[in-house]
């Protein structure tokens, strides 16, 4: 089980000889944390030796002092109960081979030299010991004696004093106390550590005989691509000791899981609870495939004694010991200490699986690491090696525990869970179908770092800041992980930006220079960047409510690492001033920031019968408009399909329609959607209750139904709505149900990332989806239950998804490919304003009655077994004309020269029969019997709106991506030395987001197509006009 030790020194871990046999027993029916050593056969006469030296006059005590055990083990081993470990037993037959008698000094051990290693031995200096050079002493020996000391503390005999023999053993715990311990290099003073911390010396045994700490789960495993062996429960203080203990060998060995795992595969999915936080923290390296040498990438950690710093100020109880690769000089570039190591943190409470993540990297964040650890360690399931070492480097092993209080878990959660909402909602508004702003510039030229740093803010290390007031000397600012543009986060008490907003460079020039004025802030930042101000002002609504800061005296551009690596050097070139660059940024701003244009704006006159429902529903919850109408047209939708169809260019067509609405979450998507359906609710409701009682009444009579009379059938199924539901699910409810159904979700993420939409069932169930928006046709044919055929069934859906959700599923090319998504009316309104506290009720409005009326006309009119004979909306010829000249126009836009719908083919050409249908359901809700020209320019009106909306999220999105990434590399590369570098030192030390080699790419090919850079070999360089 254990690696080769260094010649002169033991493996540390606890000799199982050092413990009597019950109290082995005893131990090991506890399930101890780690397994024992087995025991070494007996390879000497150990009874008979030490009996030889009693003979000679030696006492008990003084034989177990000069082969370092304790007395009790001596006694044990004269009555046959133990024998001694192989050290012990080398010692004594030394002992009795040279005669010594009791008054001889000790026979010297120069056998072995042993090896000095600062956190597993230490020199210590005895009593008993010569005058002059300190007898050597190991960790594993200190250990063995601290088992003893508990062994013997339950071997007491019972007519024994028990005070007295507690005084004894604590005197002799206290001459036994091991010293303070230290960790030297032999180059002290260039890549070494510094002396470690105190490490917390083993509880005494009055601890022990007192209240057993809390014990946790942990798991075990022999190797890495082993299962796991055991499950152990242990306290902190044991996991402490045994992560002390450093063997030498490879890294692979034996390992543990921080977590409650039950024997058996490895696996995520088999981790119940999370007991501590392990991070192992390390610079990110890339290895070369060819040679397997690794290359920093990333910003080097703290060392140990730092991180150990840090974590005391925090309060927290901790262990961090180093790992393998620790100081390893194989790793690139040389000359720098590498130091590596693990972190691991006590918990109040157990972690779900799935908190784990968050929290973790939550916990990085405060401490400043989140660029230099390893995410993996955030599996439940991730193995985490015992602490091992090379021979050669094992010298620079280093351990330190602290003492504090366990990781408030819940408190941290919300803290996590707070950041994360404020950069989804700071991300939400604009991920959007926006075009570019001011702000998008001002970010783009500006760092977050340097302005805070104009303000006063303390940097401190990983991209953290503390308030120049704050009085607790933790860095309360940091900026969060990912984050595009960069955000910072505040929890300092004092500071203007602790909002619970995430702020981006100008939101934090908003706040701490124009005191949180929009308007203003923009109108001054166009002014510094040379852009016309007046009309980008519209643009920041999505903005609003967010805060930012002044860039007066702090320069645009980010604080890089600059130096040799990949500038250009030459003789012609020199470096920018101020001016220049100002001069410059502005001009490359002009270039590639497109023309503003308004956002799409919701036509919400074109919902024809329910624009003053809309207006009043928007008004009275207080959500934006398009989500008020969506909701709205989803309902008419889904009450209209059961009542015609409607002619289309080609053929006839159900009036069903899909509908996507993107809202953050707060925004009111629940709210009203609830109001919209209100009145399909209550109809649900009293229907099922009616059927309910029928299939009792049915239930009843079958009980005294003879075998020859026929069983009572049943009405299908009342049930219109559904919130959530499979294909197999829907597909069960039109074979029971109605043949008009929704699926109507506010929360539809449940949905998309359910067991329909997985990987394997995802096409399957778009299909089903689509074929029921053609035609309304079901058909299946199982093995097990046979065939299912329905023809014209209805079903209409309304999904409401936040962004970060939406933006998941919406990239999938399969969905888009096999038009899903293009089937869909979808609308992405801004987030909504900050609401105001006034009571509303829409059972009082007019104009919500006056839809609820409209909604129960519509119910209460028949419903037979399908829809297929609905009679059809016939549209007027001028209406026709209109639906034709729109499907001539997108036609010629998707598939012409030029094309500008290109991009969004899938879309373009499905949006007349979108048109056509909106055009059918307000019809059909005004009580019309045709689609004349009026409802159909509204049809066209909202078709045309989902359409640039679907533009803005697939069409220009890559656009509008390329020139903001290559404003951010434009204003890093006016920083440089002589406004040049290298590609390979724009991959490596470039913005974060330009380093991946394609964006690199296309950020450069969009400068150079500017005229803003160019190329000489593998340097590029800025552009500067005369």
């Amino acid at each position: 089980m254990n690696a080769p030790t260094p010649q002169g020194a033991t493996a540390p871990v606890v000799d199982p000889d050092r413990l009597p046999a019950e109290v082995r027993a005893s131990i090991q029916a506890q399930a101890p944390a780690f397994e024992l050593e087995p025991p070494e056969p007996d390879k000497a006469p150990d009874k008979d030796h030490i009996q030889t030296m009693l003979d000679r006059g030696w006492k008990k005590s003084a034989v177990a002092r000069e082969i370092s055990v304790h007395p009790a083990q001596i006694s044990r081993v004269l009555k046959g109960e133990q024998s001694l470990s192989s050290e012990p037993r080398r010692r004594l037959l030394e002992l009795v081979t040279a005669g010594s008698a009791p008054n001889d000094p000790p026979v010297p051990d120069t056998s072995v030299e042993p090896i000095r290693c600062a956190a597993t031995m230490d020199l210590f200096e005895s009593a008993e010991s010569p005058i002059g050079d300190p007898a050597p002493f190991d960790l594993a020996e200190a250990i063995a004696q601290g088992a003893e000391i508990t062994a013997r503390a339950g071997e007491l005999e019972a007519d024994s004093d028990l005070q007295t023999d507690l005084e004894r053993l604590a005197e002799y715990e206290h001459q036994h106390q091991p010293v303070e311990l230290a960790c030297f290099s032999p180059d002290e003073g260039k890549t070494a550590d510094a002396p470690l911390a105190e490490v917390q010396a083993p509880e005494s045994i009055r601890d022990r005989l007192g209240e057993e700490p809390a014990r946790f789960p942990i798991a075990l495993a022999d190797t890495v691509t082993g299962p796991i062996t055991r499950r152990r429960e242990v306290t902190w203080s044991e996991l402490a000791k045994r992560l002390k203990s450093v063997e030498v060998g490879a890294k692979d060995g034996p390992l543990w899981l921080a977590g409650d795992h039950a024997p058996g595969p490895r696996g995520n999915e088999h981790v119940r609870s999370v007991s501590v936080l392990a991070l192992d923290v390390e610079a990110k390296t890339a290895r070369n495939p060819e040679t397997g040498i690794k290359t920093v990438i990333g910003p080097e950690p703290p060392t140990l004694q730092e991180m150990a710093a840090e974590i005391e100020l925090c309060g927290w109880r901790a262990i961090l010991h180093t790992t393998h690769s620790h100081l390893d000089p194989g790793i690139q570039p040389p000359g720098v200490a590498h130091h590596r190591y693990r972190l691991v943190l006590a918990l109040d409470r157990p972690l779900q699986p799935g908190e784990l993540d968050v929290f973790g990297r939550h916990v990085a964040s405060v401490l400043g690491i989140s660029d230099c650890f390893d995410p993996s360690t955030l599996k439940p399931s991730q193995p985490l090696y015992l602490p091992r070492a090379p021979q050669e480097r094992l010298i620079y092993f280093g351990h330190v525990a602290i003492e504090g209080d366990p990781l408030p878990v819940e408190s941290l959660l919300n803290a996590a869970r707070a950041a994360q909402d404020a950069l989804r909602a700071a991300a939400g508004k604009r991920q959007g179908p926006q075009t570019a702003s001011v702000i998008d510039t001002f970010n783009a030229a500006h760092d977050v770092r340097e302005l805070l740093r104009h303000h006063g803010y303390i940097p401190k290390r990983g991209n953290r800041w503390m308030h120049p007031e704050s009085t607790t000397g933790m860095a309360g600012v940091r900026l969060l992980p990912e984050s595009d543009p960069p955000r910072v986060f505040s929890s300092h008490g004092c500071c203007p930006l602790n909002d619970g907003h995430a702020h981006d460079a100008f939101s934090v020039w908003c706040i701490l220079a124009h005191g949180g004025d929009t308007k203003a802030a923009v109108r001054e930042a166009a002014r510094l960047l040379g852009v016309e101000g007046e009309r980008h002002t519209r643009q920041t609504t999505g903005e609003r409510g967010e805060k930012g800061e002044n860039p007066s005296g702090a320069r645009a551009g980010a604080e890089v690492n600059r130096g040799e690596r990949g500038a250009k050097r030459g003789e012609s070139r020199a470096n920018l001033t101020d001016d220049q660059k100002r001069a410059a940024l502005s001009r490359a701003a002009r270039l590639l920031v497109s023309e503003v244009s308004p956002m799409v704006e919701y036509p919400i006159d074109a919902l024809g019968p329910l624009a003053e429902p809309t207006r009043a529903l928007a008004d009275g919850v207080q959500i934006r408009e398009a989500m008020a109408g969506q909701s709205l047209l989803a309902v008419a939708a889904m009450l209209a399909q059961s009542v015609a169809n409607v002619r289309t260019i080609e053929s006839v067509k159900p009036v069903s329609l899909y509908l996507l609405t993107i809202g953050e979450s707060g925004d009111g998507k629940s709210s009203g959607d609830a109001v919209a359906q209100s009145a399909i609710q209550a109809r649900q409701r009293a229907e099922a209750r009616e059927y309910l009682e029928q299939v009792r009444d049915a239930q009843a009579k079958g009980k005294s139904r003879t075998k020859d009379e026929d069983p009572e059938e049943l009405p299908p199924e009342p049930y219109r709505i559904a919130r959530d539901g499979t294909v197999e699910g829907i597909r069960r409810s039109f074979a029971q149900g109605v043949p008009s159904q929704g699926v109507f979700s506010s929360e539809a993420a449940a949905m998309l990332s359910g067991y329909g939409m997985n990987a394997d069932n995802r096409a399957k169930t778009a299909a089903t989806f689509n074929a029921l928006w053609d035609d309304g046709e079901l058909s299946v044919s199982r093995g097990t239950t046979g065939r299912l055929q329905l023809y014209d069934r209805r079903l209409s859906i309304h999904w409401l998804l936040q962004p970060e959700a939406a933006h998941e599923v919406m990239s999938d090319p399969l969905l888009s490919g096999i038009g899903f998504w293009p089937r869909f009316l979808i609308a992405w309104p801004e987030p909504s304003a900050p609401r105001v506290a006034r009571p509303w009720r829409a059972d009082q409005c007019p104009e919500i009655g006056a839809f609820w009326r409209a909604c129960t006309r519509l119910l209460d009119r028949p419903m037979g077994d399908d829809c297929s004979d609905l009679p059809v909306l016939d549209l007027t010829d001028e209406a026709m004309q209109l639906a034709c000249g729109y499907f001539e126009r997108l036609e010629q836009a998707a598939k012409g020269k030029p094309a500008p719908l290109r991009e969004i083919k899938p879309y373009a050409v499905r949006s007349t029969e979108q048109a056509l249908r909106v055009a059918g359901v307000l019809s059909v809700f005004e009580g019309l019997d045709r689609v004349d020209a009026a409802a159909m320019r509204n049809g066209i009106a909202l078709a045309a709106y989902a359409l640039e909306t679907w533009r803005g999220v697939f069409g220009d999105r890559d656009v509008r991506t390329a020139r903001q990434l290559a404003l951010t590399l434009y204003r890093w590369l006016l920083e440089q030395p002589e406004a040049s570098a290298s590609l390979t030192a724009i991959s490596r030390i470039g913005p974060k987001a330009t380093r991946p080699k394609d964006r690199r790419d296309t950020a450069l090919a969009v400068l150079e197509h500017a005229g803003l850079v160019t190329s000489a070999g593998y340097t590029w360089s800025v552009e500067v006009p005369e």
